[in-house]
């Protein structure tokens, strides 16, 4: 959200002690006497009907400055009971809060409150775990729940990941596949191999398991030390923080941990339950606000008229009031000391400023330029920062802006520190919001451009790490070259994150800003770059049809700055993505044209991925000889030794080349050397541990089974290529794996209403996602089971689709398959010449392809339909023979005849 024109935002490492945060700025930090709230804000404590207003006061004491909170009996529960279930009141009217909100507007008091119960745990055998959520962070995925867990384990910054994972399991998550949830720990908190079998998973599956790893880590941190878990400012948290919070929450009954979450008024959240407590802290009452004035500025009769202005203005908004005082004193018009000032003459009337930022900025006007170009240098850094950052980005020597610095502490706009702190901060959010939206928009953008020159100073060499901010402060600097840089390494984050959604959004601005760039080779290849970046995000999600209008415009820009390199990668994409969209076509020649650049630019790597592309289009055409020599080329070729570490789609392109190898030599007739191949695919798969990979080596491996008449002996691997195709959510693999498993049932005899359901999901999965690739056999697999069980008219309607779908798609080998379906539905409708015609047909493609099973299958099948027509029992012989002889030749048993 958006105050004053400017986002705030915090530094997410900041790191404050108890001590550092419950320090006075200044004389006016901490009143005395009671602050009461209007009776409207007392909270209701979920799951009870009784009201506790008292939970929304705080009682300070003259002497020790201490806020006094009431109805906080569950403190010395938490730190030494037995249980979290003792009682949120004295009178023990409710259950404890494990969760208690505090609710407010901007200065209501929701920060210092907190601090004030940080005060009472000091000394109790509680461990206080704290951050705050900060604007900007909503780009960045974890973020806050990075924070909490850096914090649960005590790491330092530079923990390397086996301290990582020996503080993981020092806490003990204690849940089957505790190494799945270590793995995503980890790649939170560090940089995991792009090859490690975590990053292998679909990224939404990554993200599910590191929201439930963080949930569980914290809890389990409760076990080895009783938590109280704060989180401040709820409103900017990013959404697999809150997803975080959301688990942990639904956790929390039994463990020893207290949860305090604050945010303002327009946040909502959807917790329930009778550990939550709701704390509203309203304006301060009418008489509250007068104690706090006794406080601040005294009963001296001339302050009279003054002190009814300031009343009335502020509302009853703690911040604002105690503003409104400070620009009283700092104009000169009162004399005096805290609780006894004066003035002289005594005026009649005082002009309060409309709102609390206009207080803080009238309090600004009145510092000296330098003093105040700091400020608004630090309200263009955030809500926090480096000390370096703010020296470079004011062009100030360090000793000036430390002394200024602290002359700023002095006055209360930032928090007070040690001198030689190397970290600053904002007193309150509304401070910096008001520094800067008292900026102009050409000195917010120079601000910007300054801030970030000096962070990439401060940071070089692990810009990475900071990519969010950088790319925020590029964005408003207006720096559009930097900016779409640090948005790609923002989605590249998010992506590995399995936050697509902000991976997705990242590279859209991205686009968007690289339209901002004066034309150049540099722009072009930002704007490829982007656009390439996009394709596995987008195909992950389902998007696959936006993929298409990527395409073209990359490929214009790579010819036209004459970019080899980025050109064949364009055409790989390209060549991939026809594939998906069923113009196999096409997509060979996409490939074709990106080996050529190759042969001149040789990049291996690439060439492994178009060779892969090559094959998977060719097997698709029905040229099944052609694919086999492509995915022989991997495996095979002189690059072979990297078919292990690059990709292909989402997994190394080395076990499914030798599934699509081991399924095209079936398809040519070659089931032991089809089947040998399959084996070492599945071998590898199942050895690497890459769930993906898995599922695709068990469903072609169940394939060439069911296509060799033995579909019985992969029906176990089947079922669990499905089951965890589902759970990892591999969506694009999903029609693949319930059309395979539905035919293997039919080929069975098991066709039930469930049979029906896989291969109709099937179907409608692959036309939901947009992919169109095997559509035409999808439905003719469904056909072929609706015609098994008599409902011959859905039967012809879905193999009418799927002959047509193969035809125009040039899927030939599919078009026999389908042929041969559609002559045993349309002779059981009796029309005995059609199924002749389609036969006849289908045997001259399978002998093209050279593809011996189907022309045995269409050859035995046609020898039926000839021998019921009289005349023809030669022709109908010759036909029978050469099926079996071929059946014998490449060790199938013509299960078919049986139909």
């Amino acid at each position: 959200m958006r105050r004053g024109g400017r986002r705030t935002r915090r530094w997410p490492h900041v790191r404050h002690s108890r001590d550092s945060r419950n320090a006075a700025s200044n004389q006016w930090c901490t009143p005395r006497s009671t602050w009461r709230p209007l009776a409207s804000s007392a909270s209701t404590v979920s799951g009870s009907s009784t009201r506790f207003p008292a939970q929304t006061s705080c009682r300070v004491s003259a002497a020790s400055s201490t806020v006094r909170l009431r109805g906080t009996s569950w403190l010395p529960t938490l730190a030494g009971g037995t249980s979290t279930g003792t009682s949120l009141s004295c009178r023990r009217r409710c259950p404890a809060p494990r969760r208690p909100d505090c609710v407010a507007e901007p200065g209501g008091g929701k920060s210092r409150l907190l601090m004030e119960l940080a005060r009472q745990t000091t000394d109790l055998p509680i461990r206080w775990v704290e951050t705050s959520c900060d604007s900007y962070a909503a780009r960045s995925p974890f973020l806050t729940a990075i924070v909490l867990l850096r914090r649960c384990l005590e790491l330092e910054a530079d923990a390397t990941v086996r301290t990582i994972v020996t503080k993981i399991r020092d806490r003990g998550i204690g849940v089957a596949g505790a190494e799945e949830y270590e793995a995503a720990i980890v790649s939170l908190l560090t940089n995991l191999p792009a090859l490690h079998p975590f990053m292998m998973l679909p990224a939404p599956r990554r993200r599910s398991l590191a929201v439930n790893a963080a949930a569980r880590l914290l809890l389990a941190s409760a076990e080895k030390d009783r938590l109280l878990m704060v989180c401040e400012d709820l409103q900017w948290i990013d959404p697999e923080s809150h997803d975080v919070l959301d688990a942990l929450v639904e956790a929390l009954a039994g463990a020893h941990v207290l949860l305090i979450t604050s945010y303002r008024t327009e946040y909502r959240h959807t917790w329930r339950g009778p550990g939550l407590t709701e704390i509203h802290l309203g304006p301060l009452s009418h008489q509250s606000a007068e104690e706090m004035l006794d406080d601040l500025l005294g009963t001296n009769p001339s302050l009279t008229r003054a002190r009814t202005e300031i009343v009335a203005k502020t509302g009853g908004n703690p911040f604002y009031l105690e503003e409104s005082v400070r620009a009283l004193v700092d104009s000169g018009l009162v004399t005096g000391t805290r609780g006894a000032f004066r003035m002289e003459p005594p005026m009649t009337a005082l002009v309060v400023p409309e709102s609390v930022r206009d207080v803080v900025a009238a309090r600004m006007d009145q510092l000296t330029a330098r003093r105040r170009r700091i400020l608004q240098c630090a309200a263009a850094i955030g809500q926090s920062g480096p000390f370096p950052v703010l020296v470079g980005a004011c062009d100030l020597p360090s000793a000036t802006v430390r002394e200024e610095l602290a002359a700023l502490q002095d006055a209360a706009f930032l928090a007070s520190a040690r001198a030689d702190a190397d970290m600053w901060e904002f007193r309150h959010a509304l401070t910096q919001e008001a520094a800067y939206g008292g900026l102009q928009e050409f000195e917010r953008k120079l601000l910007h451009a300054s801030v970030l020159k000096s962070m990439e100073r401060f940071w070089a060499g692990s810009e990475a790490d900071h990519a969010e901010m950088l790319a925020d402060q590029a964005v408003r600097g207006e720096v559009w070259d930097r900016a779409v840089d640090y948005l790609r390494a923002v989605s590249s984050r998010a992506y590995s994150r399995g936050a697509l959604e902000q991976a997705i959004e990242s590279l859209e601005s991205a686009l968007q800003l690289v339209g901002r760039l004066p034309a150049s080779v540099a722009a072009a290849q930002r704007a490829i770059d982007a656009r390439l970046d996009l394709h596995p995000a987008l195909l992950t999600v389902g998007r696959v049809r936006e993929i298409a209008e990527l395409h073209p415009e990359a490929e214009r820009l790579a010819r036209q700055i004459d970019d080899d390199v980025r050109l064949a990668q364009v055409l790989r994409h390209r060549s991939q993505f026809s594939w998906l969209g069923g113009r196999y076509r096409v997509g060979s020649d996409y490939a074709r044209q990106a080996l050529a650049i190759l042969e001149a630019r040789p990049d291996a790597p690439t060439r492994l991925q178009v060779m892969y592309c090559l094959g998977t289009n060719l097997h698709a055409l029905g040229d099944y000889r052609g694919a086999q020599e492509c995915f022989a080329s991997i495996l095979e070729g002189s690059d072979k030794d990297l078919v292990g570490r690059v990709l292909s789609l989402t997994v190394p392109v080395e076990t499914p080349a030798w599934c699509w190898r081991g399924f095209s030599l079936a398809l040519l007739g070659a089931f032991d050397q089809g089947n040998e191949a399959i084996r070492r695919g599945v071998d590898l798969a199942e050895a690497s541990g890459y769930d993906q990979s898995k599922v695709i080596a068990w469903t072609l491996e169940a394939l060439v089974a069911t296509y060799g008449g033995r579909p019985a002996q992969c029906v176990r691997s089947m079922e669990q290529a499905i089951a965890l195709c589902e759970k990892i959510g591999f969506v694009a693999w999903l029609p693949a794996a319930y059309s395979a498993y539905g035919l293997m049932l039919t080929r069975l005899n098991r066709i039930t209403e469930n049979t029906l359901r896989y291969l109709e999901q099937g179907v409608v999965t692959n036309e939901t996602m947009g992919i169109r690739v095997y559509q035409a056999q999808r439905l003719c697999w469904w056909a072929e089971a609706l015609w098994r069980v008599g409902r011959l008219a859905e039967a012809r309607q879905k193999i009418d689709a799927a002959v047509e779908l193969a035809v125009a798609m040039e899927e030939r080998g599919v078009e026999a398959e389908a042929l041969i379906i559609r002559a045993l539905i349309v002779n059981a409708e009796g029309a005995i010449g059609e199924a002749h015609d389609h036969l006849t047909r289908a045997v001259a493609i399978s002998r093209a392809l050279e593809a011996p099973l189907f022309e045995a299958q269409a050859g035995i099948a046609l020898a039926r339909t000839l021998d019921a027509q009289h005349g023809h029992q030669s022709q109908a012989r010759e036909h029978q023979e050469r099926g079996l002889a071929l059946c014998r030749t490449i060790g199938v048993d013509p299960w078919w005849r049986a139909l």
